[in-house]
């Protein structure tokens, strides 16, 4: 059989990003997603009420589908319950409950191997204006079981900048194909770009690009000839968060015509409305004409004191008050946090 040599220069990029990237190829299953549920963290021997795949199913979209709703009809038609849909996050399923196997366990997924940052109901087939987030044919849902470290123990954590990949590989249908030379994830570093050469057969007719994140709270992207960054199009002002952000600006997009520096903050907290609300009724937080303003003496003392959600009118978050920064070593708004915790204690 005649073979032939596809060079391929793959740049690993990791981002952060609120949008998910559909697989390339979708295998015969137009107009569906893939939804899987499982619980590989906790096991019957240690009091759980079942262990092991609960759904492997494909789910056909509609005009109004969500992440949300595409997991509810998988686990209904296998004739499973859950809690919480309706609210717009998952507690319990088919048994067993957040906060079952420890006061860090819960109900988590990801979409196309990212960990996904907004409400499940938030990833819908129509376009999103608020978040420009879409769901499409071929997407992968996957929700699992955290026992410990709210997500750690699936390859999702807030104590790591880690952007490197742990795998990567190429199919030919359902068949891998060889890299050369061999993908090493201890080799990788973030940012690195890397050639490969791939061999495939001459009836070849789609490939698959499969990468898995170190830190699943990291997105994969893909790119097919171009590296796309971001889209400036139509937009008349950037406002960077730091220093950080604009020289990263200046290097993909060059220097801005004009800049002025109009506002200055030390730090900024970033959480859902609910959060915040429950903050202010509980005390380290006040709301002045829409302005959520934190006082940090305050939230030290929740945080120190092991404060949980339901402990501020929030019950279905599991876990205590936290906030989590990136690697304050290297990243401007983790050293800004350290900073400022410094100051008021």
């Amino acid at each position: 059989m005649k073979k032939r040599l596809l060079s391929l220069l793959l740049a690993l990029i990791m981002a952060l990003s609120l949008v998910p990237v559909t697989a390339f190829a979708t295998d015969d299953h137009d107009g569906q997603v893939h939804v899987t549920v499982e619980n590989t963290t906790w096991t019957k021997a240690d009091g759980a009420p079942w262990e092991g795949t609960l759904v492997d199913e494909w789910v056909t979209l509609k005009d109004d589908s969500t992440m949300m709703s595409c997991i509810v009809d998988a686990l209904a038609a296998k004739g499973y319950t859950q809690t919480g849909a309706d609210t717009g996050y998952i507690s319990e399923i088919n048994g067993i409950k957040e906060k079952d196997a420890s006061k860090d366990s819960g109900w988590m997924g990801t979409l196309n191997g990212f960990f996904v940052n907004l409400s499940f109901a938030e990833f819908t087939v129509k376009k999103n204006t608020s978040t420009n987030i879409q769901l499409a044919d071929g997407d992968v849902i996957h929700v699992m079981y955290t026992s410990t470290g709210l997500g750690e123990d699936l390859g999702g954590t807030f104590y790591n900048s880690d952007t490197t990949l742990k795998a990567l590989k190429v199919m030919d249908g359902d068949k891998t194909v060889v890299l050369a030379p061999e993908f090493e994830a201890s080799a990788a570093e973030p940012g690195g770009t890397y050639s490969y050469t791939v061999m495939i057969d001459d009836n070849a007719t789609e490939l698959t690009i499969l990468a898995d994140a170190a830190n699943k709270n990291y997105l994969v992207k893909r790119f097919l000839n171009e590296k796309v960054t971001d889209n400036t199009e139509g937009r008349d002002f950037l406002f960077p968060s730091n220093q950080t952000a604009l020289e990263l600006y200046k290097q993909t997009h060059g220097d801005p015509v004009k800049s002025e520096i109009i506002l200055n903050t030390p730090i900024v907290l970033y959480t859902r409305s609910a959060v915040a609300q429950a903050l202010v009724d509980s005390g380290p937080a006040v709301v002045t004409n829409g302005v959520y303003t934190v006082d940090m003496d305050k939230l030290n003392e929740t945080i120190d004191a092991g404060t949980t959600g339901e402990d501020i009118g929030l019950p279905q978050l599991y876990g205590s008050v936290s906030v989590g920064t990136n690697d304050q070593t290297t990243y401007n708004s983790g050293n800004m946090f350290a900073g400022r915790l410094a100051y008021t204690v």
